[in-house]
């Protein structure tokens, strides 16, 4: 498997852009599709740099309905008029969050009204290609949720803790192992971890993703250092080798991370690509 970073936070490619989101190209066997769309149409911009062709995409899986990670869906059906995107089944249980997001609409429902024939809606675990899943966490334990209090559920115009049902992952099984992609993982990545390896029977080998550790900036955290630690130790209970993380992780918590996983942890930024 090869993923391709085509939008991050940060870009070691002078060629590149970056802003604050995520886009991926992911490459299985013969197969291949895109994951979120970043905040605008700079994905576009920088596939095409990356001679990757936006318009023969045949599968968008959007991992959750934040502004950061749905931003260019527009722009994509512009250009791309056959592919079909996979969404959560609850992907419009959350519009808004209370602080980071109240001022960024992430109401699609208007693009999916209209286009309601392209969309899977994934209420289980979904089949894409013959190794490829798209996965909903069905039972998370809310205690190893990301720490953000900021995101919120609007339910009858009344702000609630998000249960991050809007949120899907990937799971690419290859040599008997599990490899999760999951960009932003508010559901925890103990939670997502023990999801695969309940549904697969397999260790997981690989964690692609942010774990939205990131405070009120990229150089705080938004939970204790115990909390990652512990995470990190129960993912690992469950056959995690290797992290390779971004974006929402945020740099102090990558430090964290560095401190715990040593060589066993990579930042990615736009342009890199991950072999697997």
């Amino acid at each position: 498997m090869r993923i391709t970073v085509a939008v991050e936070n940060k870009t070691k490619n002078d060629n590149l852009n970056c802003e604050h989101g995520m886009c991926l190209y992911v490459e299985t066997n013969n197969n291949h599709f895109l994951i979120d769309t970043g905040a605008s149409n700079l994905f576009i911009e920088n596939c095409l740099k990356l001679k990757i062709d936006v318009k023969k995409i045949n599968n968008l899986v959007l991992s959750h309905n934040h502004y950061d990670h749905c931003g260019g869906l527009e722009s994509f059906f512009a250009i791309n008029n056959s592919a079909k995107i996979l969404i959560s089944s609850e992907w419009d249980k959350t519009l808004y969050s209370k602080k980071t997001f109240s001022k960024k609409l992430v109401d699609k429902s208007a693009i999916i009204k209209d286009n309601i024939s392209r969309f899977v809606f994934v209420k289980d675990k979904t089949n894409l290609f013959d190794n490829v899943f798209i996965c909903r966490v069905m039972k998370p334990d809310s205690q190893y949720f990301c720490r953000d209090k900021s995101l919120k559920e609007c339910i009858n115009s009344k702000f609630v803790s998000d249960d991050f049902s809007h949120e899907i992952y990937i799971a690419v099984v290859e040599n008997n192992c599990v490899n999760i992609i999951s960009p932003c993982s508010h559901n925890g990545i103990v939670n997502i971890v023990t999801d695969a390896k309940e549904r697969f029977t397999l260790p997981i080998n690989s964690f692609v993703g942010g774990l939205h550790l990131k405070g009120k900036n990229t150089n705080k955290i938004n939970c204790g250092k115990s909390f990652i630690e512990e995470s990190i130790k129960l993912a690992k209970e469950n056959g995690l080798k290797k992290l390779f993380t971004c974006h929402c992780t945020g740099d102090k918590g990558y430090k964290i991370l560095k401190e715990i996983l040593n060589d066993d942890v990579a930042y990615v930024a736009t342009g890199e690509v991950i072999v697997l």
